[in-house]
């Protein structure tokens, strides 16, 4: 299960700002794990989840999913 996501700022979406992309990442995950029975999601842009987006072969900035 996932779920694909863009940020839509000034009625447009820049795919090349992957700052944003990471923030709206990270409050996902971060909502995910402080419920009260923790959600564990993987990210696109860091898929083996060691906190690194630059040793990914595929960058998807906007996927989310559940482990």
């Amino acid at each position: 299960m996932a779920l694909d996501f863009a940020p839509w700022v000034d009625g447009r979406i820049d795919w090349g700002d992957t700052h944003i992309f990471a923030l709206i990442a990270g409050v996902f995950m971060a909502c995910g794990l402080t419920r009260p029975r923790p959600i564990n999601l993987r990210w696109g842009g860091d898929w083996d989840s060691d906190g690194k987006s630059t040793d990914q072969t595929l960058m998807d900035w906007g996927h989310i999913e559940l482990l």
